[in-house]
């Protein structure tokens, strides 16, 4: 294990050691993995100490001593936000026997009473575009001669294969 630890210590020093004659100048390790890490390594001078990442003991300790900087525990992702992007929704409308249905009128209405709508081609496809993602919609297909039950959708990327078959 101290073999282990030793020859981490060997490898961040040679790649530091390249990344300062590279580099030219002051540098920042903003994510990396230390294999073989869970100890403290420190070599015999004292100038360098790094605390691995496995195991977690001290996870979110900070470690620095001139120039050295070294943040020990896993690395949280940066968390991207969904974005208010618009996406499409489509599908098709089928008969009890499942072919399409032309002309039927479908409504997306999301909780705020907003509402697009969208008309079934001769196959039975409809499409809704530039839909406002990261909303909860509930997609109703009116038609006078049969009966469809309604869907609620929590929309965030594009939606294909939305698709109603007529009830009796």
């Amino acid at each position: 294990f101290r073999l282990l630890n030793l020859f981490a210590v060997a490898i961040v020093a040679t790649s530091v050691a390249n990344i300062i004659c590279q580099s030219g100048g002051d540098y920042t390790i903003v994510q990396s993995v230390i294999a073989g890490g869970g100890g403290t390594s420190t070599d015999a001078g004292n100038v360098l100490s790094i605390t691995g990442t496995v195991g977690q003991s001290n996870a979110g300790d900070n470690s620095s001593r001139a120039p050295f900087n070294v943040r020990t525990g896993f690395w949280i992702p940066f968390l991207v936000p969904p974005t208010a992007g618009e996406v499409t929704v489509s599908g098709r409308v089928l008969t009890p026997s499942g072919r399409g249905l032309a002309g039927i009128n479908l409504v997306l209405s999301d909780t705020e009473g907003n509402r697009l709508t969208a008309t079934t081609n001769p196959f039975g496809f409809y499409r809704f575009e530039n839909v406002p993602s990261g909303k909860t919609y509930i997609l109703t297909p009116v038609s006078r001669r049969y009966q469809f039950t309604p869907q609620v959708l929590a929309v965030n990327d594009n939606m294909e294969g939305v698709n109603f078959a007529a009830g009796p």
